[in-house]
């Protein structure tokens, strides 16, 4: 199963759960596929869609998480958005 989440001001992660817990980073053009494969009403949108997501991404950087145990992926996340988080 796959999912999107905002990681800080600056990044998107798409979702694998189960097995062993990892990240990567991804591509904006392998996301916005990614993206697009998950995305229950794609098909109906089309190029509108693909525009859409498109700019979901721009900007960002985006990672897949494969989540086998929660305190990994957490730990994984969290060393992402101190990373890259902006100072307030």
């Amino acid at each position: 199963a796959y999912g999107l989440g905002t990681v800080a001001s600056g990044g998107r992660l798409l979702l694998t759960v189960g097995g062993r817990t990892a990240i990567e980073e991804v591509s904006r053009a392998q996301a916005v596929l990614l993206l697009a494969e998950n995305a229950f009403n794609f098909g109906s949108h089309k190029a509108a869609g693909l525009h859409t997501l498109a700019d979901v991404v721009s900007g960002c950087e985006c990672y897949r998480l494969t989540i086998g145990s929660h305190e990994d992926a957490v730990a994984d996340v969290m060393r992402i958005v101190e990373r890259i988080a902006v100072p307030v």
